[in-house]
């Protein structure tokens, strides 16, 4: 009943498009158990019928999970972090950005908008190039649709020059504001 709360208020607001995302799951597993995309799938199911909008999915921190989820639910998008190796509070974890790839063709969904993080909030990147040089590897690499810029911690503000950075080198693909 929530989730229909929300859904209709952030409608009736204009938004151009929902996210469903497992944010309060706190602490986040790297490979959640099942239960979590498994009752966010139930939710999306049950006010499908009331999305107006185009919706994506976010199993936070788990890029697989989050890839299966938006084929389960048809949803336009994907918000998540899908390559990179990070250290945080939750520890270390590597995404592989190859079987998240082949595990989206697998699935069918060329048509699978892709929003990538460059810097989870709260976690380090392990690696040392700059941010602007891995957004133009990740461009090359991946042809990610957006790209997801995030404070230190959530709440906080995102750096104007980081945003400027990743902007400068981004092309065509979108640049957002985490």
């Amino acid at each position: 009943e929530q989730a229909r709360k929300d859904l209709k208020s952030l409608q009736d607001g204009g938004v151009d498009g929902i996210l469903f995302s497992n944010e309060f799951s706190l602490p986040y597993q790297r490979k959640m158990d099942f239960i979590t995309p498994c009752a966010m799938g139930r939710v999306i199911g049950e006010v499908m019928s009331e999305i107006r909008v185009p919706f994506g999915v976010d199993c936070i921190s788990d890029g697989r999970a989050t890839i299966e989820l938006a084929a389960a639910v048809d949803a336009y998008f994907v918000r998540g972090t899908f390559s990179g190796v990070y250290v945080g509070d939750g520890g270390l974890y590597n995404n592989d950005i190859s079987e998240n790839l082949r595990r989206k063709k697998a699935l069918g969904l060329d048509n699978l908008r892709m929003l990538y993080f460059l810097n989870p909030e709260s976690d380090m990147n392990l690696d040392t190039r700059k941010i602007s040089d891995i957004a133009k590897s990740l461009i090359f690499k991946a042809a990610p649709d957006g790209l997801c810029i995030s404070a230190s911690a959530a709440g906080q503000e995102v750096s104007d020059d980081l945003m400027t950075q990743v902007k400068r080198v981004s092309n065509h693909v979108a640049v957002f504001c985490n």
